[in-house]
């Protein structure tokens, strides 16, 4: 494995899990001109700026935030802005704010269950939540945005949590692609693009990376944390088998769980057919967030953690 400085590694095994990158899809000043929303200080950055720019006496109309993106983050942050908003305006905060959620999809959270869909879309709407659906975005200037067929309006913030794309490594490897990642076999080993490549060792790739297709549901497998544990999971596994000489293990997707918040104490958990809301569903999103942390730390270490954020959660945000 040859890097950029010149230097080498050999190896025997490799498991590339690079994770994915904000994909723009080329659209015209828009990652010039947006916000997104991956880490502690992204989320630090969004929240200086808004209130830097409330504060401001340039501020006397409406203060629009979009937020182009509908998926999983998109949904979470627009309820939790406005309950935000709401805990501004007790505190005597001058503030008119309006929260647009778009996306180019006919609804919100397309790729999910279409109960998780209307409870979503329900608790959003009695936010206050402006919804635009089967709105594609073409270009983005100053502080307007123009959607297709040329309908354009203003924004003050603009935050981006419209999709992701593989790493940009893994269009310079010898392996098969398609836009999601490198493809991978049910072991979870590259498919090479050249079967007479040689190659130092075996190549796992897991996570965002990858590019899985459920041979079971003809679709593939969603790019989300529990996936790519398990993908972890039997690629490790994988790798002290090839060892040892024991048979490879297989990949097998799953129906996956997930948790949405949507603002406060709120949440929408998916388990099988079973779609679990508001504080039992929060309560429940509680348990799971402990069960990874238990997955990932001692068992003391991670009751500590869990149940300080769990103390301070509480704490600074009202029954929703």
């Amino acid at each position: 494995m040859q890097f950029v400085n010149g230097s080498s590694v050999s190896y025997s095994h490799l498991i590339f899990a690079l994770g994915a990158k904000t994909n723009y899809f080329g659209i015209e000043g828009l990652e010039k001109k947006s916000f997104t929303l991956k880490n502690f200080t992204d989320a630090l950055d969004i929240r200086d700026t808004i209130l830097d720019k409330i504060y401001s006496t340039k501020y006397n109309h409406q203060f629009s935030i979009v937020i182009c993106g509908a998926g999983p983050t998109g949904v979470e942050l627009s309820a939790e802005l406005k309950e935000w908003f709401s805990e501004l305006k007790k505190e005597g905060t001058p503030c008119d704010i309006k929260i647009t959620l778009l996306d180019a999809s006919p609804s919100i959270l397309s790729k999910f269950d279409k109960e998780v869909i209307r409870k979503a879309e329900k608790r959003l709407k009695k936010f206050g939540v402006d919804i635009l659906t089967k709105s594609l975005v073409e270009k983005i200037a100053r502080d307007k945005i123009t959607l297709k067929g040329d309908i354009r309006f203003r924004y003050d913030i603009l935050i981006w949590a419209g999709g992701i794309e593989a790493n940009a490594l893994t269009q310079i490897l010898p392996f098969q692609k398609s836009g999601r990642g490198i493809e991978v076999e049910k072991t979870l080993e590259a498919k090479l693009l050249d079967k007479s490549t040689k190659l130092g060792g075996k190549v796992y790739v897991i996570g965002d990376s990858a590019t899985f297709k459920d041979s079971r549901t003809r679709s593939f497998v969603p790019q989300m944390a529990r996936p790519a544990i398990s993908e972890g999971t039997v690629a490790a596994d994988n790798v002290i088998r090839n060892i040892s000489g024991k048979p490879k293990r297989v990949f097998l997707p799953m129906d996956y769980p997930y948790v949405i918040p949507v603002g406060g104490k709120y949440a929408i958990v998916k388990i099988g057919s079973f779609v679990i809301s508001g504080i039992l569903g929060w309560i429940l999103k509680g348990l799971i967030e402990l069960g990874y942390l238990i997955s990932i730390m001692p068992l003391g270490r991670a009751l500590k953690i869990w149940y300080g954020g769990l103390v301070m959660f509480i704490k600074n945000d009202r029954l929703g």
